[in-house]
């Protein structure tokens, strides 16, 4: 696996973005920059990536398979079975 790396953000956004985003304290300028090399650039991107509505998110039973996973668990919790689950790493 090779490493892209984004361009720098450009800096008068990130001062923008942590103007926006300071409140009792200065919001960190890495985790700007970051926002910033994702575009997420305004106090409204940042809540929406922080705090995001759950209408934006994507259907899970779009996913192969989702009903039968979903029946099983209920079935194991109907159950009182003991049940373990993980998270596949992407192979991209």
């Amino acid at each position: 696996m090779k490493w892209k790396l984004r361009p720098r953000a450009n800096g008068e956004i990130v001062a923008q973005l942590i103007k926006d985003l300071s409140t009792r304290q200065a919001f960190p300028k890495a985790l700007a920059e970051i926002l910033v090399q994702r575009g997420i650039e305004t106090k409204e991107e940042a809540k929406g990536y922080f705090v995001p509505d759950t209408a934006h998110l994507h259907d899970p039973f779009l996913m192969t398979d989702m009903r039968k996973a979903v029946d099983r668990l209920v079935r194991a919790f109907q159950n009182q079975e003991t049940f373990v689950t993980t998270i596949a790493a992407s192979s991209r």
